[in-house]
């Protein structure tokens, strides 16, 4: 991991080794394929990193620099590519491989929400029969509900966990591999894979997207 001088540009490494991977916790820890980083909004002081190939949600100390191991599970984080944080219950939801899984903030204890980790499909309907192809990024659009940028599929998927249901959001234009969202007020940000191309979409309260 590098950290950038936001007064210099500088650039330096912050944890990790690079040019070598591993699986270490601690000051001189290592990691297998990092590819997400966001900050724990209960402590600030602590980062959160997928440590995609180790199939395991880290944290960073970012004071003492000491790195740590909040949940590792092969059959639930398999090939972990994404990390939100639900701010009431401090639980953290992420997509791995073709799931989605729940990792509690209290006991760190995963369990799955949506999908099949190894089973790549398109399928609409409860949560345990959905499935998806290599989802990316989520964002809450209200509480307990997420919207998922089902890559492979290139969809927008809506997982509503109260009403246990899995749907498909209408977009006017066609979408192809969408990997980022940013949702800000009633206006969705989507980011598409290996492109330059970023979408802007108006978001209804219907869940709806034009």
């Amino acid at each position: 991991m590098r950290l950038i001088d936001r007064t210099s540009n500088a650039t330096s490494t912050f944890s990790g080794q690079c040019g070598s991977r591993g699986y270490t916790n601690g000051v001189q820890g290592q990691f297998y394929n990092p590819n997400f980083v966001a900050i724990d909004h209960k402590d600030n002081n602590q980062l959160l990193i997928a440590d995609k190939k180790n199939h395991a949600m880290r944290t960073l100390d970012v004071n003492s620099r000491a790195l740590g191991t909040f949940a590792k599970s092969y059959s639930l984080l398999y090939r972990i590519s994404y990390i939100i944080q639900e701010e009431k219950s401090g639980d953290f939801y992420v997509t791995a491989r073709h799931a989605i899984s729940r990792i509690t903030y209290a006991q760190g204890a995963v369990s799955l929400i949506s999908g099949a980790i190894r089973t790549r499909s398109y399928i609409d309907g409860t949560l345990p029969i959905s499935r998806y192809s290599y989802p990316r990024e989520l964002v809450f659009v209200a509480p307990h509900t997420l919207l998922v940028a089902d890559r492979y599929n290139h969809k927008l998927r809506l997982v509503a966990m109260d009403s246990d249901q899995v749907t498909t959001l209408n977009v006017t234009n066609s979408l192809y591999k969408p990997q980022t969202l940013i949702l800000t007020s009633n206006t969705l940000y989507v980011g598409y894979q290996k492109t330059i191309l970023v979408r802007k979409c108006e978001y209804h309260s219907t869940y709806s997207f034009t």
